[in-house]
């Protein structure tokens, strides 16, 4: 009888923490976006864009992150 071969992927936490935390600060800089037209605040929206394009980074160090751990 041959025994069935499961392969699985061993992404580290460290990856899966920096894709949550890119998520959360996603969430906040769109809220933060959102404030800074409401109020037409330009520093608000601003930082709700900067934080947005951070969490943009750290979305894609996250990604190659879990690809080179896991080649």
């Amino acid at each position: 009888m041959e025994e069935k071969i499961v392969t699985i992927q061993k992404t580290s936490k460290k990856w899966k923490k920096v894709y949550l935390i890119s998520f959360f600060t996603l969430s906040i800089g769109f809220i933060t976006l959102l404030m800074g037209v409401s109020t037409e605040n330009d520093s608000t929206g601003v930082f709700g864009i900067l934080l947005m394009l951070s969490s943009v980074v750290g979305f894609v160090v996250a990604k190659i992150g879990a690809w080179w751990t896991n080649r």
